[in-house]
C-alpha cells in the first residue's frame, strides 16, 4: 500500500475515506428513521370519522360494516 490511505479535504480538514463512508451509512439510516417515524398526533377513531361523515355516507358506512360484521360471524360458524 504505497501512499497511505485514501484522504479527502472536507471544510479544509483531511479525512480518510473510512470516515466518510461512515457518515454517508449514518446519514442513510438517519433519513430513513426520521422519515419512517409516524405523525406526532393520534389518528381520529373510526367512530368519530364516521359521525363526520354527511349523513347519507354516514348510513352507507354504518350499513356497511353491519353487514361486514353478519358475513364475518356466519363464516366463523
Amino acid at each position: 500500500m504505497a501512499g497511505g490511505p485514501q484522504t479527502y479535504i472536507v471544510g479544509g480538514v483531511k479525512l480518510p475515506s473510512r470516515f466518510l463512508a461512515i457518515a454517508s451509512l449514518a446519514a442513510y439510516v438517519g433519513a430513513g428513521m426520521f422519515i419512517t417515524r409516524g405523525s406526532s398526533t393520534p389518528a381520529a377513531p373510526v367512530a368519530q370519522q364516521i359521525q363526520a361523515l354527511p349523513a347519507d355516507e354516514g348510513d352507507f358506512v354504518s350499513k356497511f360494516m353491519a353487514e361486514l360484521e353478519q358475513d364475518e360471524a356466519k363464516a366463523a360458524h
